[in-house]
């Protein structure tokens, strides 16, 4: 598909705002694989079932896929 013409404004919001969903799959991929955060009085409960975790691993690539044809199709840098 070819590249969607944006302005310079447009392409730089919706590239921050899909880093920003980035980054969010990131820490939920994290959560999924029971990789949790802790500090000295606060710590994370992984409560997640085996399923819960394989539904939220494939929601996370379906959502990455998306994210990957829209940075493709708009012409977003990495």
């Amino acid at each position: 598909m070819a590249s969607i013409e944006l302005g310079e404004n447009h392409r730089r919001s919706i590239s921050i705002t899909l880093q920003l969903v980035d980054q969010a799959l990131c820490e939920w991929d994290n959560w999924a694989n029971g990789r949790l955060r802790s500090g000295i009085i606060y710590q994370q409960m992984d409560t997640l079932s085996v399923i819960q975790k394989q539904q939220i691993k494939n929601k996370i690539a379906n959502v990455r896929q998306l994210i990957i044809r829209l940075r493709d199709d708009l012409g977003l840098k990495r």
